[in-house]
């Protein structure tokens, strides 16, 4: 994510959805990163999958008696529209100049699929952001957890990659032919429990994108 992006978002969120609540920025931004956290804890925990509607609304379960239940609905409405335009002025940013390079060298060995836990962010924003930074059609086609309403590491996430749609290199068949790269050991290291392999990069594991090449 951008950086700049976040904390603007966290101040969206307190500005238009809940004027109500007063309160120092600083501790704004420390609840809805706390509220974040609990929320993908959550929806790994149980392999099920929030609403980014819902998931902002735990922000406020402590306070809630003090919210209009009338106007949330419309202010949500509003939310969406500034956040769209956020995402605009704050694109995501890849994570490294061999970025581009490696995935234009796969895209000619190797069908390449997105399979996405999302939160405050729901799916179809985040392959808006994908497409704004250039990198949308490297894939073939996009799975996210708000829409397949599961998050990995359940096995129903990683099922619904419906992997007999999937085409294969001649000789190559079934989830053999499948390598899940993803930053998350214990969310995306799910995928060895339906049987398809897993490379663990960035984050902790000290690997780059470069090492995907290595390994195809």
């Amino acid at each position: 994510a951008n950086p700049s992006y976040r904390p603007a978002r966290n101040k969206l969120i307190a500005e238009i959805l809940f004027p109500e609540l007063v309160m120092p920025e600083e501790d704004w931004q420390t609840l809805i990163k706390k509220t974040k956290d609990f929320c993908d804890f959550s929806n790994e925990t149980l392999g099920q999958q929030m609403s980014w509607q819902q998931s902002i609304l735990v922000v406020v379960r402590d306070f809630y008696p003090m919210l209009d239940k009338n106007v949330i609905g419309k202010r949500f409405s509003d939310y969406r529209y500034e956040d769209v335009t956020l995402v605009n002025k704050y694109p995501p940013l890849l994570y490294s100049k061999e970025t581009l390079v490696v995935l234009e060298l796969l895209r000619g060995k190797v069908g390449m699929n997105i399979l996405c836990n999302t939160g405050f962010m729901d799916g179809t924003l985040v392959e808006k952001s994908l497409r704004l930074i250039g990198i949308h059609h490297y894939f073939d086609f996009h799975k996210y957890s708000d829409i397949i309403h599961a998050s990995k590491p359940s096995k129903a996430a990683f099922n619904a990659l419906e992997i007999n749609t999937f085409i294969f290199p001649k000789g190559i068949t079934g989830k053999s032919g499948i390598l899940h790269v993803g930053d998350n050991p214990f969310s995306d290291g799910g995928s060895i429990n339906v049987g398809i392999d897993f490379l663990h990069i960035n984050g902790s594991s000290g690997k780059t994108i470069s090492h995907v090449l290595n390994y195809i």
